[in-house]
């Protein structure tokens, strides 16, 4: 049965390749010499290559390299974006229109509070892109990000288009993948690290 452009013929190439990383993280080296070929949306993929051993390019983003890498952009898009928005409402908008804005909005101290975002979201975004107290800044900005959810967006709905949770839900999460993961090996907490080990 030809599992092209079928749901169960996508579902068994990840599970096919899911399992062969779990072999070799087992220590399975070698496979029989045969090529196994999937196709996936109607695209054949070579998926296993026989002999010496094997390496899948679903593989390759287990690479300690690649994730770093991967968590590098992941942090400088996020940090851009809340340096972005704080500058946005220090100094675009002015304080006098962001603590204007919060307190419309039934924010409690709306002072206190439209200075503690402008300033979080450029100083947290910054420490973001240099990878800088990464956990705490991450936690911090998830935080910020919550407030928005509930005072904010909450009754809008879900999508941003409609003021909705969608976008500052998509933050919050981002912020929180950061702080399980952590910053990476790219970024200035390792170099500190080193340096103190």
């Amino acid at each position: 049965m030809s599992m092209d452009g079928s749901p169960i013929g996508v579902l068994c190439l990840f599970s096919l390749s899911f399992s062969i990383e779990a072999a070799i993280a087992g220590g399975m080296q070698r496979v029989p010499r045969q090529m196994v070929k999937l196709r996936a949306q109607g695209v054949g993929r070579r998926c296993l290559r026989v002999g010496v051993g094997i390496r899948c390019s679903l593989l390759t983003m287990n690479r300690p390299a690649v994730r770093d890498a991967a968590l590098l952009l992941f942090r400088l898009v996020l940090g851009l974006i809340f340096i972005a928005h704080g500058v946005d409402k220090m100094f675009m908008d002015g304080m006098d229109e962001t603590v204007g804005q919060f307190s419309a909005l039934g924010i409690p101290q709306p002072q206190i509070a439209g200075y503690a975002a402008a300033i979080g979201e450029m100083v947290g975004g910054a420490f973001l892109v240099i990878g800088l107290l990464t956990t705490f800044a991450a936690a911090a900005l998830a935080v910020d990000m919550v407030g928005a959810l509930y005072f904010v967006h909450w009754g809008n709905g879900l999508f941003a288009g409609d003021g909705g949770i969608e976008y500052p839900l998509v933050l919050c999460m981002s912020l929180i993948m950061i702080v399980i993961f952590g910053s990476g090996r790219a970024s200035l907490d390792r170099a500190l690290s080193n340096v103190d080990a």
